[in-house]
């Protein structure tokens, strides 16, 4: 049949050719890079906390057939995998995190794996970028004030059982004249039992106070509003 001459031929003239510069592709230097976009920081401040990744990509990943769409691992601080897929790009997938069951820490989405086609359906190259996001419970400080002579507040966290007191945790106070914009740290003092924090010093109205607390394995950072002695 015509049809197979024409191939038979073609392949021939391949080999009789082999030394001559290969033909460029239909869509001369189209690449695909793809990614899942998902927030670098989750706070864990209600029992159920639902993250949501993009699948999101460069020039070349859009405008083609996406028949197979991506796939990738969610990878958990415990070494643990969740597998992902995408139909498309600009498409979703949500985690849900429970504050009882979420192990904090970082959460790598890797192996990545990208189908991709022109309209020639020739898959089109393609590189995955790894992204991360850290996972941690919540901190807020309440009820901050400074009169009297102490600057006082509780320290908080949330757990499974909602927001608690953040007993032992150490509370900065930081002062700062008013109307200026530097701070300076006066000190530290351990929360109490229920996340009670009392630190003594002068609570002149020249000034302004806040409390701070940095950030753990486990709890993210979090500071008081700025109160006046």
């Amino acid at each position: 049949m015509p049809t197979f001459r024409l191939l038979a031929a073609a392949a021939a003239l391949a080999v009789a050719g082999a030394t001559l510069t290969p033909v460029a592709p239909a869509v001369a230097g189209t690449h695909c890079t793809a990614r899942g976009a998902m927030p670098r920081r989750v706070a864990l401040h209600q029992d159920k906390t639902v993250v949501t990744i993009t699948l999101r990509g460069s020039a070349g990943c859009h405008n083609q057939r996406t028949d197979n769409g991506a796939t990738a691992t969610l990878v958990r601080p415990s070494g643990a995998g969740d597998s992902m897929r995408w139909r498309h790009f600009g498409s979703t997938q949500s985690v849900i995190m429970y504050v009882n069951l979420v192990r904090p820490g970082t959460f790598d989405l890797k192996n990545g794996d990208v189908q991709v086609y022109d309209h020639s359906y020739r898959q089109v190259p393609w590189s995955w970028v790894r992204t991360t996001m850290v996972v941690k419970r919540a901190a807020h400080i309440s009820h901050p004030a400074a009169s009297g002579g102490v600057v006082s507040g509780r320290a908080k966290q949330f757990t499974k059982y909602g927001w608690q007191g953040y007993a032992g945790k150490r509370v900065f106070v930081q002062r700062r004249a008013v109307g200026t914009s530097g701070w300076t740290t006066l000190g530290s003092v351990f929360a109490g039992k229920y996340g009670g924090v009392g630190y003594a010093t002068r609570t002149s109205a020249r000034y302004e106070f806040r409390l701070v607390l940095r950030a753990s394995d486990t709890v993210w950072n979090a500071r008081s509003t700025i109160v006046r002695g």
